[in-house]
């Protein structure tokens, strides 16, 4: 994400397309030749799985959206800033075959939510836990390997971004931690009332960079969502309900590397993911067009019934 002032890019190189009046929005695929030294161990390509069904509704994920090393709302900083280490320990980097990367966000001890963009065709997937700084190991840090992942059926990448979603499976459940929490989903109650999640502070937070140069350590940006009709008036009726868009007043918004990156919102102390970030502006990120994520609440049924996780009423 970029802000004129201090910008915020979700880690990853990429190329943007389309047009930022009337036209499909612009969009990156999150792309690196580095890779891990962990992960050099691990040169094998292997043909994806499909996880076993799971009974819909049936499991349910206690404690979600509560970060134990986050300071208290009014200590954090505003906007495109380095975010308080482990401040939210649901964020997770997704690297597919060893060649590039997206963000993600733990759903359940063993669900990732990303982009299906992101992880559409890949092999072997790895998954990092519980970091602050990327780029470094730390003690906090913690990588599953899974073949096992679930891409929308009606996926339109790359042509829109209509249903850009995807479910990782973890071979084995991981173990919450201070470093590591799972994000709550929205209930029925929101997804009923999603039309009027307009003008709702939100927070984007992903790795990334700015002018300067790429950010190791873990960013966050706070964002104003918009009107479904006010998304369209930027980038035409290409844009549904599907989506969520947040406003790119002050030339804020995601950009490079963002993808698969959630966009979270608070509500009586409990965080929830509202939104897996998916296009943005080929104009360029500081444009001040809108970003686009793809709505949670529009899936909530797709994701219960492949991960099994129980919807709130």
């Amino acid at each position: 994400m970029v802000t004129k002032v201090a910008a915020l890019l979700f880690v990853c190189a990429a190329l943007a397309s389309g047009l930022p009046q009337g036209g499909k929005p612009g969009h990156l695929k999150a792309r690196t030749s580095s890779v891990p030294n962990r992960a050099n161990a691990f040169q094998r390509m292997v043909v994806p799985q499909q996880p076993k069904r799971n009974v819909s509704g049936t499991k349910r994920v206690e404690g979600c959206g509560v970060a134990p090393l986050a300071p208290s709302k009014e200590s954090r900083l505003y906007g495109g800033r380095d975010a308080i280490p482990h401040a939210y320990p649901w964020n997770v980097v997704v690297w597919m075959d060893h060649s590039w990367w997206c963000g993600g966000v733990l759903i359940s001890d063993e669900w990732v939510l990303t982009s299906g963009g992101c992880v559409k065709g890949s092999g072997l997937l790895q998954v990092l836990f519980g970091a602050h700084n990327h780029d470094q190991w730390e003690e906090s840090q913690v990588t599953y390997e899974t073949d096992e992942y679930y891409v929308h059926e009606d996926i339109d990448f790359p042509e829109i971004f209509d249903n850009d979603i995807a479910v990782i499976k973890l071979r084995q459940p991981i173990g919450f931690n201070d470093y590591i929490q799972p994000v709550c989903l929205p209930s029925y109650t929101d997804a009923a009332d999603a039309a009027n999640f307009v003008d709702m502070d939100v927070t984007a937070t992903g790795w990334g960079a700015d002018t300067h140069g790429y950010h190791h350590a873990l960013q966050y940006l706070n964002l104003k969502t918009i009107s479904t009709q006010q998304c369209q008036d930027v980038y035409g009726e290409v844009i549904t309900d599907l989506y969520l868009c947040t406003s790119g007043d002050r030339g804020v918004g995601a950009c490079n590397g963002d993808t698969g990156s959630p966009l979270n919102y608070v509500k009586d102390g409990i965080t929830y993911t509202r939104g897996i970030a998916v296009f943005w502006s080929a104009a360029g990120c500081g444009a001040g067009d809108p970003t686009g994520f793809t709505s949670i609440s529009k899936h909530l049924d797709w994701i219960s019934e492949k991960t099994g996780i129980a919807i709130d009423p």
